[in-house]
């Protein structure tokens, strides 16, 4: 097991302690917490709002607007929900789940900081999350989506076509702030939706294991190098698939290809887990949430070519073809 991943795990760990020394009325030091009562617990059961899918659409969020069993979150920044939003949506901006003492500041933050943050936010496991962001651009409602599903959410999914198609679509939209009452938000960390370098290099050789670049072509063949980026190329045995090619234009706005065109694009991937990347984590995830949505297997590099670029024992391949690992 990675390092990376164990540190995940002991996070959780002490947050269940941590749980459970609050629900007995104690905090660490054993001396008597008041803090808060019961109803602000995060109760972990079988929702009453199941999803068609991890990608819904206008029709679906018309339906299902205002029930109490629904929590609504933009993950655009707070200068554009403030501008305009959808009604009774809450504002998460995805850049906040970064890591913010990381030398690879891209790289999501460990599990006590997720905990902090969707428990200020008033997330709760037992609501349907439906995340939403921009209409040509699913980066921002994509990484969402990745980090809450990675941390044990299992009721989430995306508005397709974004803020646009729900305007578009005749949806109320809102200048007045929503908030939630704080929770307690224990996280129940997946590993398999996260992949680290050591497991991408076990990847590169593994039959069962496809890598799958979703940057734009002239970066995997190494004509382009994105500004920060130590080297160019892509990672051996990588095929490319950029993200753009999983969108699909509707009159007004994008959204994502429909489950049935996604499954014709990513049939040679059947029976396959798939572990994603991109240069930071972003594009990656839009990915991710395409192959979610056709039931694949599938775990994003969050280390992203940031990271395998920058270490000079990470080996790289230019051109057009997947290439072997050495």
């Amino acid at each position: 097991m990675s390092i990376y991943i164990k540190q995940h795990l002991v996070s959780f760990t002490c947050q269940v302690i941590s749980l459970l020394l609050i629900v007995s009325g104690c905090d660490s030091t054993g001396l008597e917490n008041k803090t808060a009562d019961a109803s602000s617990v995060t109760h972990y059961s079988e929702t009453s709002l199941p999803i068609p899918n991890v990608i819904v659409s206008f029709d679906w969020l018309k339906e299902h607007q205002g029930n109490s069993d629904l929590i609504l979150v933009d993950a655009r920044s707070p200068e554009e929900y403030k501008f305009s939003h959808i009604l009774g949506a809450i504002n998460i901006p995805y850049q906040e789940t970064y890591d913010k003492v990381s030398e690879n500041s891209k790289n999501v933050a460990p599990v006590a900081e997720i905990n902090k943050l969707f428990s200020r936010y008033g997330i709760r496991m037992e609501k349907t999350v439906v995340v939403y962001g921009h209409d040509t651009d699913f980066r921002a409602q994509a990484r969402l989506f990745w980090v809450l599903e990675t941390h044990g959410h299992s009721n989430v999914a995306v508005l397709n076509g974004g803020i646009k198609n729900w305007e578009s679509s005749g949806g109320k939209l809102s200048r007045e702030r929503s908030y939630l009452p704080k929770s307690v938000f224990v996280a129940e960390f997946s590993a398999d939706r996260i992949a680290d370098k050591l497991q991408v290099i076990r990847g590169m050789r593994d039959e069962s294991i496809v890598i799958l670049d979703a940057r734009d072509k002239d970066q995997y063949i190494g004509e382009k190098v994105k500004k920060g980026i130590r080297r160019a190329g892509h990672i051996p045995s990588a095929i490319n698939f950029p993200t753009t090619k999983s969108y699909a234009q509707e009159s007004s706005f994008c959204s994502l290809e429909d489950p049935s065109s996604l499954t014709k694009h990513f049939q040679s991937l059947k029976g396959k887990r798939v572990i994603t990347y991109c240069n930071s984590g972003r594009s990656a995830s839009v990915m991710y949430l395409a192959l979610r949505s056709i039931g694949a297997q599938v775990a994003v590099y969050d280390g992203a070519w940031r990271e395998w670029a920058s270490d000079l024992n990470c080996p790289t391949i230019l051109g057009d073809k997947p290439g072997s690992a050495p």
